[in-house]
């Protein structure tokens, strides 16, 4: 990962918002694989979870600051797979508190631990019924 300096508005714009605990970039701008039609992939984490309207604020603002589509994700309510995806191969923008990123990772870490098995064997089950 490399240091996009087009992303500086960006953490700026995360240290000014009050309720956003974590900000983290992921997907194809943190590998230098982003094309001109590639969107920013971006997870927050806030005090609670993103009310839709505050979502969309900040989705429109993100755009506007960067310049193309923004994928938002909220970690306080995405489903365990694409958290994970953006905690463990994304790149921290800002952090409240030194502790917030830790956290959240021993976090994903036990989700993952308690429910990925589940979840796997469910599929399973579900394609063996499926294909027979």
């Amino acid at each position: 990962m490399t240091a996009d300096p087009s992303l500086e508005p960006i953490k700026r714009f995360l240290a000014a918002q009050p309720d956003i605990r974590l900000g983290m970039v992921f997907g194809s701008v943190t590998h230098d694989r982003a094309r001109t039609d590639s969107d920013l992939d971006i997870a927050l984490l806030g005090d609670h979870a993103l009310a839709s309207e505050r979502r969309a604020e900040l989705i429109a603002a993100l755009a506007r600051l960067y310049g193309r589509p923004v994928d938002l994700i909220d970690l306080k309510t995405a489903g365990i797979p694409i958290a994970r995806s953006a905690v463990l191969d994304g790149q921290v923008l800002y952090s409240r508190n030194s502790g917030d990123y830790p956290a959240q990772v021993t976090r994903l870490l036990i989700d993952s631990a308690d429910f990925l098995p589940y979840r796997d064997r469910l599929l399973k089950e579900r394609r063996d019924a499926w294909i027979g």
